[in-house]
């Protein structure tokens, strides 16, 4: 009877402790099979009820080398081996991080036995931190840092060009309708930029709002005509939490033919789409080598506009809006001018995003609200005609909140005009960017008798939902579509206004008319007023009563 020496019975419940870990164990005995294996090491290389006949056909051909060439030599010295090995396991390569220890049964056979763990979830969760070092966790795209090294060696090799994208409107978006929708935001502008290139070109968010693209061997050309797609692809709405949201981007491009440092690239970009932001956004700019002299005429600009208020530099200026049915003059249109001491007249595409930019917008509306209704009083002298006019006054964004409201009043009481008088111009933007509590604003201010038009109709995105649901009065149509009266797809788009308009009980203002044939055309669509070149430029107000009276009646 054989007799169980102490070494055989602390081998034995040593490999019984073995065999029940958590991790695989196996051992292979003196003929090179695997003779026991626990739970989890059949598990994980798909034995079932048989074991592998020889160890070695366990492991792919290289790691199958390093066993001959290293590990057994080792064991058989009785020294054990940790390192990593390759396992198969129908096809699907395993790698595993082992112990190998060698032992003896009572005969003095060798045999070891093989204590291995599963490197792949660590592989996994190494090459997530790595991803993390290199793109940016919210969208999936590169980093700054790995935009950078990966353009830097295409850019002096082959030029290439880079363009950056800025999300106009997200501050609204985050402060609206919450981070949450600002990141859904970020994320769909990442997917969209991706699907508008194809594979050779590096898409990166490099921070905040701003997007990175490097385009190999791009030349300004392909470049500025990817540009105005991915543009036109961006600023289609979207639905975030429930609702359809703008998302207005601007765009700055510069291009190389070689040679450049993509640093370069990026501060050429970068001065681009400083200019398309200060000339309000939602543009694209080409770098030039003027930039720079443009973007110090700007800097200047946005130092004097913040203190032509106080010099009295700005003015009015009015453009009548008529009748179509009639030809009288209905009312004005106040618009907006600057007189620069040196520079001389400034237009407003070139200023009021300054003064958006800077806030100092909020006390030029309350001047240019004031001035209106003074004048508008003062034309009441010309007699009973003149007596029923309204002016209406643009509105930016920014205006759009509470003290709005008693700024309004005060103007109207300083300047003795009724309120029915007073028209507010408000861009689609203004409205659908937070509905609520623009709509609660707007509601007081009509319950008050003043009015309210949404300027540039059909060129935002403001549904038939909103205008139901928001205070309008009036929609007046962009030029654009007036201009294009002849095309198909732009008379139906305002006859649909036209229709929508009447369906609602607003009247609609056509921008833009500059001959009588888009008057009798706008007249078929029952369009009830008309502003345009034909009636008159914008004139100061003391040439006004003229052009008012020498209208001709179409």
């Amino acid at each position: 009877m054989d007799v169980e020496t102490r070494d055989d019975v602390f081998a034995r419940r040593a490999a019984q402790l073995l065999l029940g870990s958590p991790d695989p164990v196996w051992f292979v005995g003196p003929g090179g099979a695997v003779e026991q294996a626990n739970a989890a090491a059949r598990a994980l290389l798909g034995w079932g009820g048989s074991l592998p006949s020889d160890h070695a056909t366990v492991f792919t051909p290289a790691s199958r080398m390093l066993l001959d060439m290293e590990v057994l030599p080792r064991l058989e010295a009785g020294e054990s081996w940790r390192g990593e090995l390759v396992a198969v396991d129908a096809g699907r390569r395993v790698p595993l991080a082992v112990l190998l220890v060698p032992g003896e049964d009572g005969d003095g056979h060798a045999w070891f036995a093989v204590l291995a763990s599963d490197l792949r979830p660590h592989q996994a969760q190494q090459a997530a931190l790595e991803r993390l070092g290199t793109h940016d966790e919210l969208t999936g795209l590169v980093n700054r840092p790995a935009f950078l090294e990966q353009a830097e060696v295409a850019v002096r090799s082959r030029g290439g060009a880079v363009v950056l994208v800025d999300v106009d409107d997200l501050a609204s978006v985050n402060e609206t309708l919450g981070h949450a929708a600002g990141d859904a935001v970020l994320v769909e502008v990442a997917t969209r930029l991706r699907s508008g290139v194809v594979s050779s070109t590096v898409v990166a968010r490099l921070g905040g709002d701003e997007f990175a693209l490097f385009l190999p061997g791009a030349e300004v050309t392909e470049a500025h005509r990817l540009a105005g797609e991915l543009h036109t692809r961006l600023s289609r709405p979207t639905v975030v939490g429930g609702r359809l949201c703008r998302v207005g981007v601007s765009v700055g491009v510069a291009a190389s033919s070689g040679g450049s440092e993509v640093h370069t690239l990026l501060r050429q970009a970068d001065v681009a789409l400083y200019l398309a932001r200060t000339h309000g956004g939602g543009r694209v700019e080409v770098h030039t080598p003027e930039d720079h002299q443009r973007v110090s005429d700007l800097l200047r600009l946005r130092t004097d506009v913040r203190e032509a208020l106080d010099r009295g530099e700005f003015r009015l200026e009015y453009q009548p809006i008529v009748w179509l049915d009639t030809g009288l003059v209905r009312g004005v249109e106040a618009l907006l001018r600057w007189d620069h001491p040196d520079l001389g007249p400034i237009g407003p595409d070139a200023f009021v995003p300054l003064l958006e930019a800077s806030g100092d917008i909020l006390d030029v509306g309350r001047w240019v609200l004031h001035e209106s209704l003074r004048q508008l009083a003062a034309w009441d002298e010309l007699g009973p005609a003149a007596a029923t006019w309204t002016v209406s006054v643009n509105v930016a964004v920014a205006q759009l909140r509470p003290q709005l409201e008693e700024e309004v009043r005060s103007a109207l009481v300083g300047a003795g005009v009724a309120p029915g008088r007073l028209t507010l111009e408000i861009t689609e933007t203004g409205m659908v960017d937070d509905t609520v509590s623009t709509g609660e604003l707007l509601q007081r201010l009509r319950q008050a008798g003043v009015r309210v038009a949404l300027d540039d109709f059909g060129t935002g995105f403001a549904t038939l939902d909103s205008l139901r649901r928001l205070p309008v009065d009036q929609l007046k149509i962009d030029r654009s579509f007036t201009a294009a009266l002849d095309d198909v797809g732009a008379d139906a788009l305002v006859s649909g206004i036209c229709r929508m308009a009447a369906a609602l009980g607003l009247t609609v203002v056509a921008e833009g008319i500059e001959h009588v044939g888009q008057v009798e055309h706008l007249r078929r669509l029952a369009c009830d007023f008309g502003q345009g070149y034909l009636w008159s430029r914008p004139v100061r107000p003391e040439r006004l009563s003229e052009v008012a009276a020498a209208l001709p009646t179409v």
